[in-house]
């Protein structure tokens, strides 16, 4: 886990790379979508509706959780979110050595379509409204203005789609800028009260690979944020 040499450039919070063991886990193959939301929770949040198959988004940390717990109240088993080195193993298709969800291809503008990760419009805009120049344009165009319904793109090896690209999502684990503390190398997760939570993922704005993170206070919201669920065995 963690920043690796098939990784390229890596910021600090993506080390040091680590060896772990984690006990099996079920990871849902989509993000939840916002006909799931809607079943459990009523009201659809999110910012681009345009259909049920698409992710939810612009829900809190503490959204998922009343999200998770009203849907565990309703189905026989334990769900909840997934953790750092949970989803990191998954986006690797089983720990693999690779920079993608998808391998270590570069995208390239007529090859094949990977992932939702670019919207040159709303690039366009952010530029503007901040002032600053462009760089050199972004090439790579998946099709989609913003979110695209789940599963739009190829699954990765181990099964899950949109491991990368379309919004980023909520961890279980706390996050911590300096990187990765020495923990638990059986299930580890860091929980530090008053931190920041952990997302990954990246999302249909930003370009990213798996072993790429952030933090998000727990109560934020936004367009480019939704979640996935893990059931434990």
């Amino acid at each position: 886990m963690g920043c690796g040499p098939w990784s390229g450039s890596c910021f600090i919070n993506e080390h040091p790379l680590h060896g772990l063991r984690l006990d099996g886990f079920w990871m849902a193959r989509h993000e939840v979508t916002q006909g799931q939301w809607k079943k459990v929770m009523g009201a659809n949040p999110a910012g681009c509706k345009k259909g049920n198959r698409y992710p939810v988004e612009k829900v809190s940390w503490n959204d998922a959780q009343k999200f998770i717990k009203k849907f565990n109240a309703r189905n026989d088993g334990k769900f909840r979110l997934p953790t750092e080195s949970e989803w990191e193993f998954a986006c690797r298709a089983g720990g693999l050595e690779i920079k993608f969800s998808w391998g270590n291809i570069q995208l390239v503008p007529k090859g094949p379509k990977l992932v939702n990760i670019w919207d040159e419009t709303a690039v366009a805009a952010r530029f503007k409204a901040s002032g600053k120049k462009r760089g050199n344009k972004r090439f790579y165009d998946d099709g989609y203005k913003r979110t695209s319904p789940v599963g739009s793109f190829p699954p990765n090896k181990l099964g899950p789609y949109d491991m990368i690209g379309n919004v980023w999502e909520w961890m279980l684990d706390n996050f911590d800028e300096n990187g990765y503390r020495k923990k638990s190398a059986n299930n580890p997760i860091y929980q530090r009260p008053g931190s920041p939570q952990a997302i990954r993922c990246g999302n249909w704005l930003m370009p990213t690979r798996c072993s790429s993170r952030q933090g998000w206070k727990s109560s934020a919201r936004s367009n480019e944020i939704g979640f996935r669920l893990v059931k434990t065995r």
